[in-house]
């Protein structure tokens, strides 16, 4: 609570302005943000200059900038990463107002600002990586529209199983196992039509060597893992029986799978027309039983790209019971008339999202089938309605898209029905909640 003031006359000024910074998305209190005043309008200042005032917000968000001679400001909130108090960071947080701020009383405001981080422009290969015996990972700062991946050299023409997906930062591209002391990949990475050429070179041999060196010389796990998406041996009725792989796979012998169920043992019916190499296989022929069940997969039942197969894998499961789950239903209301298109997420207790829906004001909407426990829910207004958050853009006046959250948690019990009537404009309302009683949906 020091302050540094210098006078502009033979008196000092004493007018001020006082508010909050919250984060854009997570609506939480920003600690340490500069509020800073600049006497014109120019955005130039806010990067290159220096304020004419200025304050650190508190633990609970809030600042006040004392000492303020009369007049019109330009008022921004900066989460500065440098410590030089310019907006010159990609990773600084900023926020701004609509228009001036005319101080001209004692007290001024208060005025909230939302900062963010505003979304990066140009593309860049960030990260590469190689690992035995032919995973190619690459990070991009933008998630591309298209990649296209191509292998310079060795000339060989070779095979890549490439697990790009538009939109996602982060691709695995799959390349036969080389015994080579280079290789020179080209990636060109697409981006509102837009092209990035990358070229990359890694050196297979000198890896192999290294991580042989790393491990005493002894041969590195190379047997094929399974998962699946049962979680802690139980499924939802609807849920469909997904495995998953540590690379691709490139055959399948539906001789070595099986099913118990009680005493009975069969083969588990798995499609035997799949073609290609494939990272998840999704089980769309097997019947759930109502009883606990075990799926077993001997060895060789699944052999990758790179001739591996798999350990014997055994996968004990049970469907659950309508009194083992709950469903939430909510409707949102609101008198804003940017709250037409909306986005809701239902979040775990640890904020992981567990579902999202598309929403419209005064639309009811379910999420069904959730294990008991607390949940948090969050909604976007979605004025860009591209289906997520949209963050701002400081130099082309854009604020981040607002975000909602239901005050408090929302427990779900086994076996009850939870409507939740929401008007994120005021404070929300929520039922007691009512059991579903035996047999009732």
């Amino acid at each position: 609570d020091f302050g540094f003031v210098f006078a502009t006359g033979p008196l000092l000024d004493s007018l001020n302005i006082s508010g909050t910074v919250i984060d854009a998305f997570n609506n939480q209190y920003v600690k340490d943000a500069y509020v800073m005043l600049y006497s014109t309008d120019e955005d130039s200042l806010v990067e290159k200059g220096l304020p004419r005032y200025f304050a650190r917000t508190s633990e609970d968000g809030s600042f006040t900038v004392r000492n303020i001679r009369q007049g019109s400001y330009k008022v921004v909130a900066l989460l500065d990463a440098n410590a030089d108090y310019k907006f010159n960071q990609p990773e600084e947080k900023i926020g701004f107002l609509d228009s001036l701020v005319k101080v001209d009383s004692v007290k001024n405001g208060p005025f909230n600002f939302r900062i963010f981080s505003a979304a990066p422009s140009t593309q860049k290969l960030l990260r590469k990586s190689y690992d035995l015996p032919g995973r190619v990972n690459l990070k991009y700062l933008l998630g591309p529209d298209e990649l296209k991946l191509r292998v310079l050299f060795p000339a060989d023409t070779f095979t890549i199983i490439n697990e790009f997906k538009p939109g996602v930062d982060s691709i695995t591209a799959w390349l036969p196992a080389i015994e080579t002391d280079s290789l020179i990949l080209i990636a060109e990475a697409i981006l509102k039509g837009k092209s990035t050429m990358d070229t990359i070179f890694f050196n297979p041999a000198q890896i192999k060597r290294s991580v042989s060196f790393k491990k005493g010389g002894s041969k590195a796990d190379t047997t094929l893992k399974i998962a699946s998406n049962i979680t802690r041996g139980k499924l939802r009725t609807n849920d469909t029986i997904t495995l998953y792989f540590s690379r691709p796979v490139q055959s399948v012998n539906t001789g070595k799978m099986y099913t118990l169920t009680g005493k009975d043992t069969s083969l588990l019916p798995v499609n035997d027309t799949i073609a290609g190499a494939f990272k998840t296989l999704a089980l769309k022929n097997f019947k759930k039983p109502a009883t606990p069940f075990t799926l077993y997969f001997l060895p060789g039942a699944f052999r990758d790209i790179y001739g591996k197969e798999n350990d014997t894998l055994k996968i004990n499961a049970t469907v659950f019971s309508d009194e083992e789950l709950g469903l939430l239903e909510f409707t949102i209301q609101s008198d804003s008339a940017s709250a037409v298109k909306m986005v809701a997420e239902l979040t775990d207790n640890g904020g992981k999202l567990v579902s999202k829906k598309l929403v419209t004001k005064g639309e009811k909407i379910a999420f069904p089938d959730l294990l008991p426990g607390n949940y948090g829910l969050r909604v976007i207004i979605d004025k860009d309605q591209n289906g997520k958050w949209s963050t701002g853009d400081f130099r082309r006046k854009i604020k981040p898209e607002e975000v909602r959250y239901f005050p408090g948690a929302i427990l779900m019990r086994a076996g009850w029905d939870q409507e939740l009537e929401w008007e994120i404009d005021k404070v929300s309302q929520i039922s007691e909640g009512k059991s579903r009683g035996p047999g009732k949906k």
